[in-house]
């Protein structure tokens, strides 16, 4: 199966083997960028046939990369890696020999591709197998010095050596070589294990705490959702009306925000707005909230207060406090004579716009003890006879195709 390339990330602590395939190759191959780039300027100021040697050998290392990740993503990791690391291998010895053999370095480079098998493949025969290989490989470059089937001083290259006794010391420095090779071949079984344990169990760790969070953030917003609910319910023992009212503005101004390019993110925000939007009147007396006939001037004062007051309710939660700007302007108009704030036009939050809209349609549509319902039409018609004054006319004109859509999918029901 095709490993999704979104879903490879370069990390050792996975228990994917294309990603840890995939991360030796990142690494791999900016090692190998790092090297051309020398090499290339080095042979630029001084040209030599080492140098043009070592450009030729890295190129073709940086290819056998490349190839090794378009097998990864085709879904061919193990293959591929395998490739990818002997080929490795057979490039250090080859830089050894023409770099002059020094056991230090040798033993520095093979111990990097045991470990990086161990880190890729986490398992104790794999590494062993690397370590086997770089062993052979060393055994080899050993014989061919020695028996000048790969010259030692080639006058094409500059060795880093310069022994009166060359043979007796390459052959030394070879043994002591070959035997701290093979020595690490049990120890990398060790270390294969010990990364394997530690990158399984950092997986684990990080997934366990990653669970903690999310089961954390579900249930703070659990609680939020509650706290809403709340509020919510403290209008319904006011008035019944008005909480029915929020819920049913809430569906229509969600699909219209929609409409209008809201995120899902700012859906909910929205919809948490045209729930309480009218929590403010919990501070209007109850002989007024719930008079049956027209209110007096100063008593429609004191109704307007309403939304102030719910500014201050929901300020009160930090992380409500955007809501609360849209409780405040929720009774604003779009010429600007609307109230607390007088605000115009774009000056009024768009949420706020929004449930200013869907909140006449309701309420003219809606039956209330000082007045019977009116049909959608006249409350159709309202909304378009007062956009560009009272309502944003972009949102009247989003909210009449929310009623149109809604219209053809529930022809029956009727508002």
């Amino acid at each position: 199966m095709e490993p999704a390339r979104s879903a490879l990330r370069a990390t050792w602590a996975s228990h994917s083997l294309a990603e840890r395939a995939l991360a030796y190759q990142r690494t791999r191959l900016a090692g190998d960028a790092a090297i051309l780039t020398a090499l290339l300027l080095i042979q630029a100021v001084r040209p030599t046939a080492a140098s043009v040697i070592s450009i030729l050998i890295t190129a073709t290392d940086i290819g056998v990369l490349l190839w090794q990740r378009r097998m990864v993503l085709l879904g061919r990791p193990r293959v591929s890696t395998w490739i990818s690391l002997v080929m490795a291998a057979v490039v250090a010895t080859m830089g050894l020999h023409l770099g002059g053999g020094f056991v230090t370095l040798s033993f520095g480079i093979y111990l990097i591709l045991i470990l990086t098998a161990a880190l890729v493949f986490q398992s104790r025969t794999s590494t062993r197998v690397m370590a086997t290989i770089c062993s052979v490989l060393f055994a080899l470059l050993a014989v061919f010095e020695l028996t000048s089937i790969l010259p030692a001083r080639n006058l094409a290259f500059a060795p880093i050596y310069n022994f009166s006794q060359e043979g007796r010391i390459l052959l030394s420095n070879f043994i002591l070589g070959l035997i701290l090779v093979s020595l690490t071949t049990y120890a990398s079984g060790e270390a294969a294990e010990i990364v394997g344990k530690w990158s399984l169990s950092l997986t684990r760790e990080v997934e366990a705490k990653t669970h903690q969070l999310s089961q954390a953030l579900s249930n703070m917003e659990l609680t939020y959702n509650n706290i809403v609910t709340a509020l919510a319910n403290v209008i319904e023992v006011r008035d019944y009306y008005t909480s029915d009212h929020s819920n049913r503005i809430a569906i229509l101004a969600v699909e219209t925000a929609r409409r209008l390019g809201y995120q899902e993110e700012q859906l909910e925000r929205m919809r948490l707005s045209a729930i309480l939007h009218d929590i403010g009147k919990i501070g209007i007396p109850d002989d007024i909230l719930n008079k049956p006939g027209l209110l007096s001037p100063e008593e429609r004062r004191v109704m307007m207060r309403h939304p102030e007051i719910g500014e201050k309710v929901i300020a009160a939660i930090k992380d409500l406090s955007d809501i609360a700007e849209v409780i405040r302007a929720h009774q604003e108009k779009f010429d600007g004579t609307g109230y607390p704030d007088h605000l115009r036009g774009e000056e009024i939050p768009l949420s706020a716009r929004i449930i200013a809209v869907v909140d006449a349609y309701i309420a003219i549509t809606d039956e209330r003890i000082y007045k019977p319902a009116r049909s959608a039409e006249e409350a159709i018609h309202e909304l378009t006879h007062h956009a560009g004054t009272q309502f944003d006319p972009q949102v009247v004109k989003t909210f009449l195709e929310v009623l149109k859509s809604e219209e053809r999918h529930n022809p029956t029901d009727k508002t």
